[in-house]
C-alpha cells in the first residue's frame, strides 16, 4: 500500500507588526531592566527585532547560541559589542563565542565591559539567555546591572525567570513585571493578521478555532496557518498543523534534553499536577531538581504551590502524543505506572482510573476489595458506580465483596429497594465476620430509611461476641443502639453504646471513632440529653472532617440538626443542615444530601418561607428516583402545611390520607394521623378527623410509659388540642394544654408561645382573632414557627368565615337550626315551635341560602361540623 503526499508551497513568513507587544516593550525599558520570558515559539526574538529596528539607544545585543556560553565567552561578545557601537557602526547581534584561552584575565575583562559601560546610555540587549553554559553568566549579568549607570538599560530575553533576583529588582524599582507568554500570546486578531499576511481567506469559526487550538502560542497558529496553504481541508490541516508543531516542540525543547530527563516526562505526563512529594513516595526520589531544572530548561513547566508543579496543556498533549507513538503495550505500561505513583500517594481514585484504562482488572478489582469502601467514603461514588456497573464487573455476582460495595452505591444514589435486596442476599450467602459486617451496613442503610424496627431485626441475628474483629464488633455495636433508642429501648440503647464507646477508645481508626461518637450524640437525643448529644456530635464532625470523611461529617451534621431541632434553635438546625448538605455534596452520596434538602424542606415550612420550600423542592425534582413513595412521603408534611396556609385543607388533608406510610415507627404514625386529624377537622370533615383522634389516643397509650416526650411529640399534642377546637371538644382541647404544662414538656420558647396561641385559640367563645391572639402569633413567627403563625391564622380566618354566616340567622332561624341537626322533619319541627309547616320551609330556605350550601342536610352537617349548634 503506498501513498503520496501533496507537495506544499514553501512559505515566506513575514512577522507582523505587534503594536501592542511593541508598546508594551517601550513601556518597560523605562526601567533599568526588561525581561521577557517565555517559553519557545512564543516570538520573543522576533518582538525583540522590531523594537530595536532603528533604534540609535542600542549600545549591544548579545544573542546567546546554542552551545552555551561561559562567562569569558560572553564577556568578550559583550565588549566587542560595546565596541562596535562605540565605533559608530549600526548595532547588530553579535553571537557569543566559546571560551578562547588568551589574556587578559576574567577581572580585567570585567572592569573592561565596566569602564565602557560607565561611558554609555542606551540599552544592552541580551537574547536567548536561557542557552548560558554557565550559572555564572547570569550572576555576572546581575552584577553589571548593578554596578551600571542608570543611564544604561538592560533588555533580557529568557525562557525562564528562575535564575534572575526579579523580585528584588521590582522592589528595588528598577524593574516592571516580566513581558511574559500571557503578552506575547497570539490574539484572534493577530491571527486574522498572519492569515491576512500569507493571503489565507479563513471564516469567522476559523480563527477562534485557531487561537483555541493552541492556546494563542505564536509558533503553534503560524505552522498551523502554514499547513493551510493551499489546503481546502481544514481538518486536515489541523492534524498537519499539530504533527508540524510537535515537531517543533521535539526539536527546541524535548529532543536536547538527556534521556533521564525525556523518561522523567514520559512518566508523568498522565499526571493532572505534578507532586514531589508523591513522586517521592513513588521512588523518584531527586524529582524536586529534576523539575526545577526542567522547569528552568523548557519554560513549559508551571508552579502551581511549594511542591506541585503542573505541564503547560500544550506540552501535556505533546507528551501523551510521545506516549501514543510508542505502542499500545508501551502506552497501557505507561498508564499503569502513573497508576503506580498515585496509588503510592493514596490517590486511590486516580489510581483506579488509570488502572481501568491500562485495562489492568487484577489491580481494580484489588483496590475495589480493599479500599473501595474508604473511596465511598470520601465521596468517590460515582467513580466506583462507573466500574461496578461496567461490563467488565457486571456479572461478578459470585464475588461477595463486589456486590457489597454495589448495595452501598446503591443506597448512595437513594435506590433502597435495590440495595435492599442486594444486602439481604449477601446476610443470607455469607458467614462469621463478613455476614456481621454486610448485617452492620445494611442496618445503618435501613436506619437511614427511618426503618428502625426492622435494623433491629436484622442485627438480632449476629452474635456480637462471636465477631472476631475489634473494631467490627465496635460498629455492629454502635449501630444496634442507633436502632435501638429510635425503636424506643433506651435502656438497652445505653448499654450498647458504652460497649462500643469503651472499645473504639483503645482503637486508633478515625472512620470508627467518628462513627461511634455520632451513635452517642444519637442515642443522647432520644434519651434527653441534648448537652452530651451536642459535645459528642460537635465531636464526632471534627474526627470526621480532619480526616477527609465527608461521608461521616455529613451524617454527624444530621445528628446536630436534630439537637438543635429538638432545643428549638432553629438557625443553628438551619446551619447544621447547610453543613450536612455541602459534606453530602462533597462526599458524593446522594442519599444524605436528598435527606439534608428535606430537611431544609421541613426547616421552610416551619419558618413559614413559601419562596424558600418552593426552590428546595425544585432542587428535589432533580434527584433519581424522585418518584420512590418513601421519598414522596417524607416531603408530604411541608407540601401539606403549604396547602393548609391558603385555605386548602382537604387537598392537604386528602395528600396525607393517600400515602401509605408503612414503614413509619409510632411516633412518625402519631405525627402522621395528627396532621390528618388537623386538615380534616380544618375542612369540615369532622366524622374523619374524630376518627383519627380516637386513632391518635390509641397510638399515644401503646408508646411506652417511660418514653421521653421528643419536641415533635409536644407539638402534635398541640396540634391535637387545636384539632379539638375544630370539633367542638373545647374543653378536652384546654385539658390537654394543661397537662402539657402541668407536666413542663414545654421546654423551649417555641413550643411555648404555640402552646400559648393554642390556648387563646381553645378559650375564645367565638374563635374570632382579637389582639391578644395577634400579639401570640406575632411573637410565634419571632421564634422561628413562622409556619404555625400562617397556619393558626389560616385557621382562624376560615372559622371567622363561617360564624360570619351564622351570625346573619335570626333567632328564630337558629332555633330551626339546632333541631334540624337531629334529624328532625319539618312537621315535628312546626308541632315544636307552634308554627305552620310552610312557614318552618320558609325559615329552612332561608338558612341554606345564608349558609350557601346545597340544602336542609348540608346546612344541619355545617352547623354539627363548626359545633356552633
Amino acid at each position: 500500500m503506498s501513498s503520496q503526499r501533496r507537495r506544499r508551497p514553501r512559505v515566506s513568513f513575514e512577522p507582523i507588526n505587534r503594536e501592542r507587544v511593541l508598546s508594551r516593550l517601550l513601556a518597560a525599558t523605562r526601567h533599568r531592566v526588561t525581561v521577557i520570558a517565555a517559553p519557545a515559539g512564543f516570538g520573543k526574538s522576533t518582538a525583540i527585532g522590531q523594537f530595536v529596528e532603528g533604534r540609535d539607544s542600542i549600545l549591544a545585543f548579545v544573542k546567546l547560541r546554542k552551545g552555551g556560553a561561559d562567562v569569558r565567552g560572553f564577556l568578550e561578545t559583550l565588549i566587542r559589542a560595546l565596541e562596535e557601537q562605540g565605533s559608530g557602526s549600526t548595532a547588530r547581534r553579535t553571537e557569543s563565542l566559546s571560551t578562547v584561552d588568551v589574556q587578559p584575565g576574567l577581572d580585567a575583562l570585567i572592569d573592561t565591559a565596566l569602564v565602557k559601560l560607565a561611558r554609555a546610555s542606551g540599552i544592552v540587549v541580551i537574547d536567548d539567555l536561557h542557552l548560558a553554559r554557565e550559572d555564572n553568566v547570569i550572576d555576572l549579568i546581575v552584577d553589571l546591572v548593578e554596578r551600571t549607570p542608570a543611564s544604561v538599560h538592560w533588555l533580557l530575553a529568557t525562557r525562564s525567570i528562575s535564575d534572575l533576583p526579579l523580585a528584588t529588582w521590582l522592589a528595588q524599582g528598577i524593574s516592571d513585571l516580566p513581558i511574559d507568554d500571557q503578552d506575547l500570546r497570539f490574539t484572534q486578531a493577530e491571527v486574522r493578521d498572519v492569515a491576512d499576511s500569507w493571503q489565507l481567506s479563513l471564516d469567522s469559526e476559523a480563527v477562534p478555532t485557531l487561537a483555541a487550538f493552541a492556546d494563542g502560542w505564536p509558533a503553534a497558529i503560524s505552522l498551523m496557518l502554514a499547513a493551510m496553504v493551499g489546503s481546502g481541508k481544514s481538518r486536515e490541516s489541523f492534524v498537519a498543523a499539530r504533527d508540524l508543531f510537535y515537531g517543533y516542540l521535539a526539536q527546541q525543547v524535548f529532543d536536547p534534553l538527556d534521556e533521564a530527563d525525556r523518561r522523567f516526562l514520559l512518566d508523568t505526563s498522565l499526571l493532572s499536577e505534578v507532586s514531589v512529594d508523591v513522586l517521592g513516595r513513588a521512588g523518584y526520589d531527586d524529582a524536586a531538581s529534576t523539575l526545577i531544572r526542567l522547569q528552568r530548561q523548557t519554560a513549559l513547566i508551571k508552579h502551581v504551590s511549594d511542591r506541585t508543579y503542573r505541564y503547560q496543556e500544550v506540552f501535556g498533549e505533546f507528551l501523551r502524543f510521545k506516549l501514543e507513538l510508542a505502542g499500545l503495550n508501551a502506552y497501557r505500561a505507561a498508564l499503569r505506572k502513573t497508576a503506580e505513583i498515585f496509588e503510592s500517594g493514596d490517590l486511590l481514585a486516580d489510581a483506579l482510573t488509570m488502572y481501568a484504562k491500562a485495562q489492568d482488572f487484577d489491580n481494580v478489582e484489588r483496590i475495589l476489595v480493599g479500599r473501595g469502601r474508604a473511596l465511598i467514603d470520601r465521596g468517590f461514588v460515582e467513580e466506583i458506580r462507573k466500574l461496578l456497573f461496567s461490563e467488565r464487573f457486571e456479572s461478578s455476582d459470585g464475588k461477595l465483596e463486589l456486590l457489597g460495595l454495589r448495595a452501598e452505591v446503591l443506597e448512595k444514589l437513594g435506590r433502597f429497594d435495590a440495595s435492599n435486596a442486594v444486602f439481604e442476599s449477601l446476610v443470607r450467602r455469607s458467614s462469621g465476620d463478613q455476614r456481621a459486617e454486610f448485617a452492620q451496613k445494611f442496618a445503618v442503610s435501613l436506619i437511614n430509611q427511618y426503618r428502625h424496627v426492622e435494623a433491629c431485626r436484622v442485627l438480632s441475628s449476629i452474635r456480637p461476641l462471636s465477631i472476631t474483629d475489634s473494631r467490627l464488633r465496635c460498629r455492629v455495636g454502635a449501630t444496634l443502639a442507633a436502632a435501638q433508642s429510635a425503636s424506643g429501648k433506651h435502656k438497652l440503647a445505653m448499654q450498647s453504646i458504652a460497649n462500643s464507646l469503651n472499645l473504639a477508645c483503645h482503637l486508633n481508626d478515625p472512620s470508627l471513632e467518628a462513627s461511634v461518637l455520632n451513635s452517642v450524640a444519637f442515642v443522647a437525643i432520644r434519651g434527653g440529653n441534648l448537652e452530651r448529644a451536642q459535645e459528642y456530635g460537635t465531636r464526632s464532625v471534627a474526627v470526621a472532617l480532619e480526616s477527609g470523611l465527608h461521608d461521616l461529617a455529613a451524617r454527624a451534621y444530621s445528628t446536630l440538626v436534630s439537637v438543635s431541632s429538638e432545643a428549638g434553635d432553629h438557625g443553628a438546625a438551619r446551619e447544621n443542615c447547610l453543613a450536612m448538605l455541602k459534606c453530602a455534596e462533597l462526599a458524593g452520596d446522594r442519599a444524605v444530601e436528598r435527606v439534608a434538602l428535606m430537611g431544609l424542606c421541613d426547616l421552610a415550612a416551619e419558618a413559614g418561607d413559601e419562596r424558600g420550600l418552593d426552590q428546595l423542592e425544585s432542587r428535589l425534582d432533580r434527584f433519581e428516583g424522585r418518584a420512590d413513595p418513601r421519598w414522596q412521603e417524607a416531603l408530604l408534611p411541608a407540601k401539606a402545611m403549604q396547602l393548609a396556609w391558603h385555605g386548602k385543607y382537604r387537598d392537604a388533608s386528602e395528600l396525607l390520607s393517600d400515602s401509605a406510610y408503612s414503614h413509619a415507627n409510632l411516633e412518625q404514625q402519631l405525627l402522621r394521623r395528627t396532621e390528618i386529624a388537623l386538615y380534616s377537622a380544618a375542612a369540615g370533615q369532622w366524622d374523619s378527623a374524630k376518627l383519627k383522634l380516637e386513632e391518635i389516643e390509641s397510638l399515644e397509650s401503646s408508646l411506652d410509659a417511660g418514653r421521653r416526650f421528643s419536641s415533635r411529640l409536644v407539638k402534635a399534642s398541640l396540634l391535637v388540642a387545636i384539632t379539638c377546637v375544630l370539633v367542638g371538644q373545647p374543653r378536652q382541647a384546654v385539658e390537654r394544654l394543661r397537662a402539657l404544662e402541668r407536666r413542663r414538656l414545654l421546654k423551649t420558647t417555641g413550643l411555648y408561645v404555640l402552646w400559648r396561641v393554642a390556648m387563646i385559640f381553645a378559650a375564645s367563645s367565638t374563635g374570632t382573632a382579637d389582639d391578644e391572639f395577634e400579639t401570640a402569633l406575632a411573637d410565634l413567627r419571632s421564634t422561628g414557627m413562622g409556619g404555625f403563625a400562617l397556619l393558626m391564622k389560616s385557621l382562624v380566618k376560615t372559622r371567622r368565615g363561617v360564624l360570619h354566616k351564622f351570625s346573619a340567622l335570626t333567632p328564630t332561624e337558629m332555633r330551626i337550626l339546632r333541631t334540624l341537626t337531629k334529624g328532625r322533619t319539618t312537621k315535628s319541627i312546626a308541632r315544636e315551635l307552634d308554627r305552620s309547616p310552610g312557614t318552618i320551609d320558609t325559615h329552612v330556605k332561608s338558612i341554606v341560602r345564608k349558609l350557601g350550601c346545597e340544602g336542609r342536610i348540608e346546612a344541619a352537617q355545617i352547623a354539627r361540623e363548626h359545633g356552633l349548634v
